[in-house]
């Protein structure tokens, strides 16, 4: 599977922030070197979740948010056995927290706890990989602004480079329920 999240402040019902993400299946030739899969978008559209959070609490911990209800939504959804989550996201300080499962705010903590946990009971791992916010399909979500199909194409070939990624790695055979580093877009 496939995900990508996001947080914004003022643009929640309340003025404080809005977290969120969305996701789809990777396509059953994700794993190919030459895959062919092209995401569904009103399918993906479909798939949107996001949460309130206060301002007060930071950004940070809004895109930690947007994480754990994408993951726990999709994990909720999902049809099948779902073996491996990559997930994209624009902040560098989640990613890292989340690779090495631990954050020094309590709060964040929490959310990580909960994260690794959900992951645990499903037998699932998560793969986060950095999408600049700029390209980040999600930032519309975040902002209840209208969704562009051309972000969802460039998330989907960051993606697919942390398939590639993840795949030339020990981090297939080893270690926890997370891992791996920001991968350069193979451009065949």
């Amino acid at each position: 599977m496939f995900a990508i999240t996001d947080a914004a402040t003022g643009h929640g019902d309340s003025g404080d922030g809005l977290a969120g993400g969305c996701w789809y299946e990777a396509g059953g030739d994700c794993f190919s070197k030459r895959p062919s899969f092209r995401p569904n978008f009103d399918n993906v559209v479909k798939t949107q979740t996001v949460v309130s959070f206060s301002k007060d609490d930071g950004i940070a911990f809004g895109e930690m948010l947007a994480i754990h209800r994408t993951v726990s939504s999709l994990l909720a959804m999902r049809t099948e056995r779902t073996q491996v989550i990559f997930l994209a996201t624009d902040n560098l300080a989640c990613k890292y927290w989340i690779e090495k499962g631990h954050a020094k705010d309590e709060k964040m903590q929490q959310l990580l706890q909960q994260i690794h946990n959900e992951l645990r009971q499903a037998d699932c791992r998560l793969y986060v990989s950095y999408v600049n916010t700029e390209n980040n399909f999600a930032d519309e979500i975040s902002r209840r602004k209208t969704l562009e199909s051309w972000k969802l194409q460039n998330n989907h070939e960051l993606l697919m480079g942390a398939v590639s990624e993840a795949l030339a790695s020990m981090w297939m055979v080893a270690g926890g329920r997370v891992g791996g580093n920001p991968p350069e877009i193979n451009k065949e």
